[in-house]
């Protein structure tokens, strides 16, 4: 049905029962981005049963769970120079249906490693043990739990973990290895700014500080897209928090709270409850001297800072973009690959973001889908704490 002159995309998938590679699937879609904690991927396969009809596993099903399927797109030829291996997922769906007496099978795929950042995993690290920052700690628990992966499962690789300076204590009973990772994430543990994290096709782990702006920064207008939807998010909105930082020496919870007033009076109330047991732990392991009520002073310090921030960031509505343009993997009408985490400049005229007044958006999510209007490229972009700081037009 890929009735092109040239494959924009490929398929190559690997089963049980069927080997080959697939160009005539339509409604193909690829997303990979800060909001997923790995790619996701579907594709429909359509005249299904010449498949089925042929071969020495004739009438068999040939899609199977944890089979492979690795999706490139600009493939051979395409507009892209060479082309790009976009995700490596593995099958984890499948729905079937029958169009005009034709079998149809949809097929979800989840990147190769989801199994591992989703199982579970206990581990104590503290402050005066040799790992100790918060780049090893995620170094060693993603060695650790590569060691639970079944055969011929694919590993995930720590060559892009950043590393960091900051000497902490760290300790978590039952958690993913994603919930690690975000945790260890803020600034509390960095000991910088907020750090992002997403898995690339080579299944590698990456994680660093967000990137900032810089003199080769992208410049977008609403005219180099398809559709253009901005809009100000109110959902996001947490002006007034309740923090759990954990129990005192005795077992009594410590709890905090924090509130945006300036935010409170424009918006009214939007509470949110937190958790973050782990700093109590933390001045715990840190001060073995201290009685309990410098326990529940320190922390109390500790968390009424994180409270701070996090209220002070998430306290003003941000803008997010949702923008569709012709595919490719580039950023429109540029020659330069879109890569999720990076901050673009975005000109609106019709919103009056124009020269001074453009915004500065970060690249969240990435989508491109296939189907018989074509080939289509989906940019998420939004505010955060660190493009709101950026005044005027550096580029």
């Amino acid at each position: 049905m890929n009735n092109l002159a040239y494959p924009l995309f490929k398929i190559e998938y690997s089963g049980t029962l069927l080997n080959r590679t697939l160009n005539d699937s339509v409604d193909l879609s690829v997303r990979g981005g800060m909001n997923v904690r790995v790619g996701t991927g579907d594709f429909t396969l359509y005249n299904i049963n010449d498949l089925l009809k042929s071969g020495a596993n004739a009438g068999s099903q040939v899609i199977k769970f944890g089979d492979t399927a690795n999706i490139w797109l600009g493939y051979n030829g395409g507009p892209q120079v060479g082309s790009r291996l976009l995700f490596p997922g593995i099958v984890q769906e499948l729905s079937h249906d029958l169009i005009a007496k034709e079998k149809v099978i949809k097929v979800n795929l989840v990147n190769k490693t989801e199994r591992l950042l989703s199982g579970l995993d206990s581990k104590d690290y503290p402050s005066g043990g040799t790992i100790n920052t918060a780049g090893a700690i995620i170094t060693d628990m993603i060695s650790r739990i590569n060691g639970y992966r079944k055969a011929g499962e694919a590993s995930i690789t720590t060559t892009n973990v950043t590393t960091t300076t900051k000497i902490i204590s760290y300790a978590y009973n039952f958690k993913t290895a994603y919930d690690v990772i975000s945790d260890l994430s803020s600034p509390e543990y960095t000991g910088q700014s907020q750090f992002l994290f997403y898995i690339d096709t080579n299944n590698d782990l990456n994680w660093k500080i967000r990137p900032g702006l810089t003199t080769t920064t992208p410049n977008l207008d609403e005219t180099q897209f398809i559709e253009f939807k901005a809009e100000k998010l109110l959902m996001d909105v947490v002006n007034a928090i309740i923090m759990n930082a954990g129990n005192d020496l005795n077992g009594n919870a410590i709890l905090t709270y924090a509130v945006n007033y300036p935010s409170v009076t424009e918006l009214g109330f939007k509470w949110k409850y937190f958790v973050r047991t782990e700093i109590a732990k933390r001045v715990i392991n840190m001060f073995p001297s201290f009685t309990n009520q410098q326990v529940r002073d320190e922390v109390k310090n500790q968390a009424k800072a994180e409270a701070n921030r996090i209220v002070k960031i998430m306290g003003e509505p941000r803008w997010r973009v949702n923008a569709i343009a012709k595919g490719t993997t580039n950023y429109p009408g540029t020659t330069t690959q879109a890569i999720v985490s990076e901050i673009v400049k975005v000109t609106s005229p019709s919103l009056n973001w124009a020269s001074a007044g453009s915004k500065f958006l970060r690249i969240t999510d990435i989508q491109h889908t296939f189907n018989t209007a074509g080939w289509r490229t989906r940019y998420e972009m939004k505010e955060d704490d660190d493009t709101k700081a950026i005044i005027g037009a550096l580029v």
